[in-house]
């Protein structure tokens, strides 16, 4: 009997060492990513996995964020290797702005930027935090500035083909070109003085573009060294003779160009000054500012009344919504983009 078990025994440990041998060529036969992945779970069925994340998501689509920018950004999330929770903040940060009606494009920018350049997520991370950090001031700026102007929900079924934005949009764009205004030098006090200041027009969304131009001229000037209060001071001119909107905003670029290349702010100021009180178009203005700035032979501009429709040549395409102040056109300033509505009053 004894004989018999310990018989028994020595198949038993015999076909468990067998198995094992067996499992090991197995495993060393497969291919390196088989082994690899080997007694791993796997993660490559969705680019959402984890009812975390699902969850997540649902709260983030939810709040107004369309689901291709959400799952694109999941996407290349798990294609640079984001943990969960690195998606997770993602994810919520995302949320947080759409629920505080704060816009969302210039963080998914930023979001993909970085992942793009392969970017450690500590790199990331704090790129996205500052940016939550500067949206958010410029979030409380412009609605300090327009205190009746209620944040607001996206329209439900904004009406087709209409150009016009909402005023939800229009304060979304002005808190993004608030936030590029920042980001270029231009103190808060310098920001609320011209939100509240040239702000104009029977409409909220009226009144929250009006401060479009002036607010971008503004803040070409500061880019380029100008003190805030002389800009200010610029464009209080600018404003007072004539010079409105895409004008106006031309006007205070035109400037900042001139000065970068040497031109003295005082002088240009009296003479552009000078030009307004005489009538002169503000388009006709930034034209000679750009002859001379090339050296042309014909320094004070063509003759009164030779001017494009607008004033609007030579500017390297129009604003568009995904480029306030349009940023590429100006030396890629600017970091991240988002809505800019056109005009002003």
């Amino acid at each position: 009997m004894k004989l018999a078990t310990t018989t028994s025994r020595s198949r038993s440990t015999r076909n468990t060492a067998t198995t094992r041998i067996v499992v090991l060529l197995v495993v060393l036969l497969m291919p390196l990513p088989a082994r690899l992945a080997f007694g791993q779970p796997s993660s490559a069925s969705s680019p959402v996995s984890g009812g975390d994340i699902s969850t997540m998501t649902a709260r983030a689509t939810t709040a107004g964020i369309a689901a291709a920018d959400l799952n694109d950004l999941l996407v290349r999330g798990r294609t640079a290797g984001l943990s969960d929770e690195q998606l997770e903040r993602f994810v919520n940060t995302l949320t947080g702005l759409a629920q505080d009606g704060l816009p969302l494009k210039p963080m998914l920018d930023r979001m993909r930027q970085g992942l793009v350049k392969k970017a450690s997520p500590e790199r990331i991370d704090f790129a996205v935090t500052k940016l939550d950090r500067r949206l958010r001031e410029s979030g409380r700026l412009v609605d300090a500035a327009f205190p009746d102007i209620d944040a607001g929900h996206p329209p439900k079924s904004p009406a087709a083909g209409n150009p016009l934005p909402t005023a939800f949009e229009a304060r979304r764009r002005l808190i993004d070109q608030t936030a590029f205004a920042l980001d270029q030098g231009v103190p808060p006090t310098a920001l609320t003085t011209t939100l509240t200041e040239f702000a104009a027009g029977p409409t909220p969304t009226d009144r929250l573009i009006s401060t479009r131009a002036p607010l971008l001229a503004l803040t070409s000037l500061t880019a380029e060294g100008l003190p805030p209060d002389q800009g200010l001071a610029f464009v209080r001119e600018l404003h007072a003779g004539g010079a409105r909107g895409p004008a106006l905003e031309d006007l205070g670029f035109g400037v900042a160009q001139a000065i970068k290349q040497g031109a003295n702010p005082m002088e240009i100021q009296k003479e552009i000054k000078s030009a307004l009180d005489r009538g002169i178009p503000p388009g006709q203005i930034l034209r000679a500012i750009r002859d001379r700035a090339r050296g042309g032979k014909n320094p004070n501009g063509p003759p009164p009344g030779i001017d494009p429709p607008g004033g609007r040549r030579d500017r390297g395409g129009p604003p568009t919504l995904d480029d306030p102040g349009r940023r590429g056109r100006r030396g890629g300033r600017g970091q991240g983009t988002g809505g800019g509505g056109r005009g002003g009053r």
